[in-house]
């Protein structure tokens, strides 16, 4: 038997630390399960409060402004938490994530377009061919 939205929200707060609010918004609709644990099972159970935190902020107002669900984001799950590692671990802080990257990853879904001047902070997001491994 499939796990309960209920049984979910339970195990997030739980298991990996996540409000209450957290949990439920997460659950409220079965495109957003599924995306936040495609990208946690990425990101590590370590990232899902900042996972959450993008996902509940920037995510969800860039889907909102384009009228898409999570699963019809042009962001892989592999890729948000391929960003979401990276403010984690310094590379990127929040500011450089929420407006040049978020913008850029929306566009694309791929690290290689950027220009050779900012080829540092890209190399270290996978390129769609590494995700798809």
């Amino acid at each position: 038997m499939p796990e309960l939205p209920g049984q979910k929200q339970a195990r997030y707060t739980a298991e990996l630390g996540l409000s209450e609010y957290d949990a439920v918004t997460l659950t409220a609709s079965r495109a957003m399960t599924d995306y936040f644990e495609a990208a946690l099972a990425a990101a590590g159970a370590d990232k899902a409060k900042p996972l959450a935190n993008w996902l509940l902020g920037e995510f969800s107002a860039s889907l909102n402004r384009d009228d898409k669900t999570p699963a019809e984001s042009p962001i892989a799950p592999a890729l948000m938490a391929a960003l979401v590692k990276r403010v984690v671990d310094g590379t990127l802080n929040n500011k450089t994530g929420k407006s040049g990257v978020w913008g850029a990853l929306g566009k694309a879904n791929t690290a290689m377009w950027m220009p050779v001047s900012r080829a540092r902070v890209w190399s270290k997001f996978p390129t769609r061919a590494q995700l798809k491994k």
